[in-house]
């Protein structure tokens, strides 16, 4: 199931990690030795409807959300609201207990850890694969004209249509199936427009939610009642349709989406071109080219939520098919935190929109 983790982050000398560590525990420890002050819960209290809202941050789990509510016949207001009429309430002894029960871990990333410290796990800062490849005079760490990316991306944008048909992008309407394991199959519609325009539509359960984005408003109507959308979800709802494959690669045409070459990396039984998109982006967007059929094969970023906590997304894009003149893939799988959250996306039609010539 779903799993909210409260991420603390500092900067300290390698020397004050043990210290830090330490008083980590004692923070802990001072729920059950020292109970908290009435203005401490009337604190929490306050905080409490934002932090059950983390989780909905997640495509996947809002998802979830989204089906539990609608079999009540209620809305995500409903569960603020309810969220907000709670009240601050002393915790008992046994969840107090429960509290302290939960896993906490401290991570420690540069320096040198002393010698006494225990207990203590290592471990590589890459993940497995990512690695630059390493075979003498043939690596590919090689940095020629290649390093700016546009070679790999140019063959890229040839393998899906050329590049006149790119550059008259300007949106599209898709219809699609979506797949979670702990949820049942959602039909979405959308309608996307390369100015940030949007409507999405999701019939689950019987009900349908309509989602709409246009300039700097955006409202999700379900059952006839409308939900005014936060600046955060805007920005998410824009995001995704931007890195979709088509649109990465005509935001590069128009100048707008540079990349480095980073390295090749070898996914199955396939060898993949990496390349990173450089300007003042904060989600380190990555995307995966196949180095024979020249196709952009995964997606992937590091995207800061509004908690300013950063997780790990990984797009999987495959099988391709010509419409309107352009190769376009039909089905699509989003993995979170190393494939510990997957939703499935499959495409029955997907039709790009061009400008006339």
């Amino acid at each position: 199931g779903d799993t909210t983790a409260l991420l603390l982050r500092a900067e300290l000398d390698a020397a004050e990690a043990a210290l830090a560590w330490r008083c980590l525990q004692l923070a802990r420890d001072s729920l059950r030795d020292v109970p908290p002050t009435s203005s401490e819960l009337e604190l929490a209290a306050r905080r409490a409807p934002l932090t059950a809202r983390l989780p909905l941050l997640e495509p996947g789990s809002r998802l979830r959300a989204e089906l539990r509510l609608a079999e009540r016949t209620e809305t995500l207001r409903d569960l603020d609201a309810a969220l907000a009429a709670r009240g601050a309430a002393p915790p008992s002894s046994d969840e107090i207990a429960a509290f302290l029960a939960t896993p906490v871990a401290m991570i420690v990333v540069g320096g040198t850890a002393p010698a006494d410290l225990a207990p203590l796990q290592r471990w590589r800062v890459l993940p497995p694969g990512f690695e630059q490849a390493e075979s003498g005079a043939s690596a590919t760490r090689e940095r020629t004209p290649a390093e700016s990316g546009a070679p790999w991306l140019a063959h890229a944008v040839e393998a899906v249509g050329g590049a006149d048909r790119l550059r008259r992008l300007d949106g599209w309407t898709a219809i699609a199936e979506l797949v979670h394991a702990d949820a049942p199959p959602v039909r979405e519609s959308v309608e996307w427009h390369l100015d940030g325009r949007l409507v999405r539509r999701r019939e689950l359960l019987g009900q349908t939610i309509v989602t709409t984005v246009d300039g700097e408003r955006g409202t999700e109507t379900l059952a006839g009642t409308e939900v005014i959308l936060s600046a955060g979800e805007l920005q998410q709802l824009r995001a995704e349709p931007a890195r979709h494959p088509l649109a990465i690669l005509a935001a590069h045409l128009r100048g707008e989406l540079p990349f480095e070459y980073v390295a090749k990396r070898a996914v199955e039984d396939r060898e993949h071109v990496v390349l990173q998109a450089l300007g003042s982006r904060g989600d380190r967007l990555r995307v995966h080219v196949d180095a024979d059929s020249h196709l952009v094969r995964r997606v992937e970023l590091w995207a800061t939520l509004q908690d300013g906590s950063v997780v790990r997304i990984e797009e999987a894009w495959s099988d391709y098919r010509t419409v309107e003149g352009l190769r376009v893939p039909h089905l699509r799988q989003v993995d979170q935190d190393d494939g510990k959250n997957r939703l499935e996306t499959v495409f029955e039609s997907f039709v790009p929109r061009l400008r006339a010539p």
